[in-house]
């Protein structure tokens, strides 16, 4: 699991240039299948001001609205976690998003920005 989480945000990094990276994870509650988790995510990152370029069966994809920072929400229901990763040229620009967006999986998708 560890090596997933690496490898993904090593494959977010390069694209932008990024030299900061951030990843963190989040226990989904009792129940919540992959549906429902990608739901969240998407709901996620719209709620943040990102802009959600991908959703596949596993992740949602985004990025700001610069372009110059990418993130991923990625969704494993039957293990019950989520795993948020970020890369940014500053490295506090891609922790406080994660962060956030962690916070906005804690609450179903719905925390608004601030």
């Amino acid at each position: 699991m560890r090596a997933k989480v690496l490898c993904l945000s090593l494959l977010i990094a390069a694209p932008v240039g990024a030299v900061g990276v951030s990843a963190g994870h989040e226990m989904l509650e009792q129940g919540v299948n992959q549906t429902t988790c990608l739901d969240r995510a998407s709901q996620a990152v719209v709620s943040q001001g990102l802009r959600q370029l991908s959703r596949d069966s596993r992740a949602v994809w985004a990025e700001n609205s610069e372009g110059d920072e990418l993130y991923g929400v990625y969704c494993i229901a039957e293990r019950g976690v989520v795993t948020v990763t970020g890369a940014a040229e500053q490295s506090q620009s891609a922790e406080a998003m994660v962060t956030r967006l962690r916070a906005a999986m804690r609450a179903g998708g719905t925390v608004r920005r601030k």
